[in-house]
């Protein structure tokens, strides 16, 4: 990003404030909001592969966004109006638009300068990738539902209306175990709700959690991921026994199995001390790639 002339083009954008007030309400997360922004307009060019960096700026990283290139920096946390990145994004010049015309990529639309714009005004704060961030329980005690409360009241929704009995074990029984309930399981349950609708979850989740169809509904999620098949894919797609690794995978889950151990028995099961005959058909995970078998 070579040294510039302030255009106007931002100025003109901070008008257009208004029109995202209730937007403002909240700075923008980095991981949430503005990481997508920058990693698909910017990061491809300002980014981490050394090689392929242009005009020495790196937007990756709040150090590189932040350091001086020469009297500017592309990021000032606290001061979007004195912020190159905003100039340039916001640019109507081709000559001085980021991302550059010839790269394909259309202008960055007038919500998306919004985001980077009171992100930096928030002071432009970085975050690690969420995986490496570790989780805090929220101080109400209320696990998961504390976070949906806290965005529906963001987005001014309220909650739909608790569901019947009947209509929860239906929800429950498909979502763990990918079967209906009987209608003797319906009734019994629609009982006991009515004397207890806590406990009465709390066993029906208990009891489906340990049913072996658990393993075979989510099991499902990572056997599409791996490209299970029973059949080798290509020409004459003749039949393969692959079901030993397919068990494995289900009875995993089913077990509860760390998913550290999940993965390393899968990648290298044959090579752990005294592998046992269930960690070796845990490795069938290499052979789930299409086979040919034409002559030769």
């Amino acid at each position: 990003m070579p040294g510039f002339p302030r255009p106007p083009a931002f100025a003109a954008f901070l008008l257009l404030a208004p029109a995202f007030a209730k937007a403002a309400d909240s700075p923008p997360s980095f991981n949430r909001d503005v990481r997508p922004i920058l990693s698909d307009n910017c990061f491809l060019c300002h980014g981490p592969d050394a090689k392929g960096r242009k005009a020495d700026l790196r937007l990756d990283t709040f150090e590189g966004a932040t350091a001086d290139l020469g009297g500017y920096a592309a990021i000032v946390p606290g001061l979007p109006e004195t912020s190159a990145l905003l100039d340039r994004i916001a640019s109507h010049d081709d000559d001085e638009r980021m991302p550059p015309p010839k790269t394909k990529k259309p202008a960055l639309a007038a919500a998306q300068i919004d985001i980077l714009t009171r992100w930096i005004a928030a002071g432009a704060a970085y975050e690690p990738h969420w995986a490496f961030i570790a989780p805090r329980a929220p101080e109400s005690g209320d696990g998961i539902d504390a976070f949906i409360r806290a965005r529906l009241r963001e987005e001014g929704i309220a909650p739909s209306p608790e569901a019947d009995p009947r209509t929860l074990i239906r929800r429950l029984s498909l979502d763990l175990t990918g079967l209906l309930p009987t209608p003797e399981e319906s009734e019994e349950f629609a009982r006991a709700h009515a004397l207890d609708p806590d406990a009465a979850v709390g066993v029906l989740a208990d009891r489906l959690l340990a049913s072996p169809h658990y393993g075979e509904r989510w099991g499902r999620h990572w056997l599409d991921q791996a490209r299970y098949a029973d059949s080798n894919g290509y020409s004459v797609d003749s039949g393969r026994e692959m079901w030993p690794y397919r068990d494995w995978v289900i009875a995993a889950l089913n077990a509860d199995m760390p998913f550290d151990r999940f993965t390393i028995e899968q990648l290298a099961g044959d090579l752990l001390p005294n592998a046992t005959g269930a960690q070796r058909a845990a490795t069938a995970f290499h052979r789930n790639t299409l086979i040919n078998e034409e002559g030769g």
